[in-house]
């Protein structure tokens, strides 16, 4: 800062830097600066041991990464990478995930103007319109994150490696796109990934998501996921790492039965179903009627049917329906409950 003499920062004052971060994190005020936090130091308590000035300089000079040494073309979280390849390291590593995950996307309320390339618009959204969104894996005993990767919008860097893998026409020796076209400028490059990424390509998917999953491959994992996710060719790519999947689906996706099939407007009464099974992978199509049509694909759970509780005229009724819509709604409260204590 201007007029103070900068000292070499020790590490009790960073630690204390991090407490006082993650505080005012936790107990958000938005509207509000971060020395504000300084007013109540019985609950903001490292705040005792360092003073506003202090704060304001470490919080000036503190950079995780050389500029020299990267570029925002390779990767637009480059400036806080080390942190969130730290986090992927120590997330889980102490934790036993039990027998079922969930996969999902999470999103944290967030306007910068120093984070155009993480940041989101979704109006839908209850806590802003403006967000930055995770893809987040979840154990569901605790509903605690074991893994996380942040989403942005342009050279994602894992999207990068995954168009390395895909295309021949890489030059690993410069790290620089070379094919037999003509050279394109940097903007249209830019342009090309960013309409590739916010298509989100299922095949992307069926890249990224088995890379967060590898840690624990051949384990017997039961994921479950969401319709943005779910195709054939990733659980088949999962059973064979040892994952059974299930997850809502689009009935205009790939290599689905077409027949398996209820409409918006059906008129089957409630509780009706029907599925469909793939002998050689294992794998359920189902259908099911319940105040609106929902379609799964399964590759966990068997073709019996259960009863599930539905609020009809102010009391419950059971209705019936496959295990694996009911096995779906209780396994998929992990990052629910990730996201409503931290979001």
């Amino acid at each position: 800062m201007h007029g103070l003499k900068f000292k070499t920062i020790r590490i009790e004052e960073l630690f204390q830097f991090y407490a006082i971060m993650i505080r005012a994190v936790v107990k958000s005020t938005p509207g509000t600066e971060i020395i504000e936090c300084w007013r109540y130091p019985d609950y903001f308590s490292a705040c005792k041991g360092i003073s506003v000035n202090r704060f304001r300089q470490i919080k000036k000079c503190l950079h995780w990464v050389d500029n020299d040494k990267t570029s925002r073309l390779q990767d637009a979280c480059y400036k806080i990478r080390p942190i969130l390849n730290y986090l992927n390291l120590t997330l889980g590593r102490y934790m036993d995930p039990g027998e079922s995950l969930a996969f999902d996307k999470t999103t944290c309320p967030m306007r910068s103007n120093f984070a155009g390339n993480i940041i989101s618009f979704d109006p839908s959204k209850p806590k802003g319109k403006f967000h930055i969104k995770f893809f987040t894996l979840c154990e569901n005993t605790y509903g605690s994150a074991i893994k996380i990767h942040m989403c942005h919008r342009i050279f994602a860097q894992d999207y990068i490696d995954y168009l390395k893998d895909k295309s021949k026409h890489f030059d690993r020796s410069n790290d620089e796109l070379t094919s037999n076209k003509k050279p394109v400028n940097q903007s249209t490059q830019e342009e090309e990934f960013v309409k590739k990424y916010e298509e989100q390509d299922s095949n992307y998917y069926c890249y990224m998501i088995p890379k967060m999953l590898e840690e624990w491959n051949m384990r017997g994992h039961s994921v479950s996921m969401d319709q943005a996710y779910t195709s054939p060719r990733l659980f088949i790519l999962l059973k064979e790492k040892g994952y059974f999947a299930r997850g809502t689906v689009r009935t205009d996706s790939k290599f689905l039965p077409k027949f398996i099939n209820f409409p918006k407007n059906c008129k089957e009464k409630r509780g009706t179903f029907i599925f469909a099974v793939n002998k050689r992978y294992g794998m359920i199509m189902t259908a099911w009627n319940d105040s609106k049509p929902v379609h799964l694909l399964s590759m966990a759970d068997s073709t019996r049917q259960t009863v599930l509780k539905r609020k009809h005229h102010g009391s419950y009724i059971e209705i019936e329906c496959p295990v694996s819509i009911k096995k779906y709604n209780s396994e998929m409260g992990g990052v629910d409950q990730y996201t409503n204590i931290f979001f």
